[in-house]
């Protein structure tokens, strides 16, 4: 089995303003919304991150004289998961290569011919980062597009051929 690509990722929820900014952005081939009335509630296990080379919405640079671009790097959706070396594991039993690992806190995926890359960290960790409580129920409004898919891993989310 060669490397597994990850291709897209799906936002499952009732309300289609994230698509507009997603548009504005520059990431709708990347990122995508489907409608969804399945119940979730409290942090649902991931924050998806954008990352520019260049200050876009927000910036920590004290100076920045360059303009801004609409130019996005990478797409991260940072997973929260329960056993991160049992997730890491399983992700590289599918196929997906690891860049970064650092043993028990996080994992990021190597995915030189994409522009999304899986990261995954504890889901309390992944929870204080989003600044959220760590507890949630029901959907987990986010589906992984990829050529390794379709399956369900050990947390419960979906992914997609």
């Amino acid at each position: 089995m060669g490397m597994a690509l990850i291709r897209s990722v799906i936002l499952d929820g009732p309300d289609f303003t994230a698509e507009a900014f997603y548009g504005v952005v520059g990431v709708g081939p990347h990122v995508r919304v489907r409608a969804s009335d399945a119940p979730a509630a409290g942090f649902r296990s991931f924050v998806l991150s954008l990352v520019a080379s260049r200050p876009k919405v927000a910036t920590s640079a004290k100076k920045d004289t360059d303009p801004a671009t609409r130019q996005i790097d990478d797409i991260v959706p940072l997973r929260g998961v329960a056993d991160v070396k049992a997730s890491k594991q399983f992700y590289v039993d599918r196929g997906l290569a690891v860049a970064k690992s650092f043993g028990s806190r996080y994992v990021e995926s190597a995915t030189p011919e994409s522009s999304v890359t899986l990261a995954l960290y504890g889901r309390r960790a992944a929870a204080k980062d989003a600044g959220a409580y760590p507890d949630g129920t029901g959907s987990h409004r986010i589906v992984i597009g990829s050529d390794a898919g379709p399956f369900t891993d050990p947390d419960g989310f979906a992914w997609e051929a």
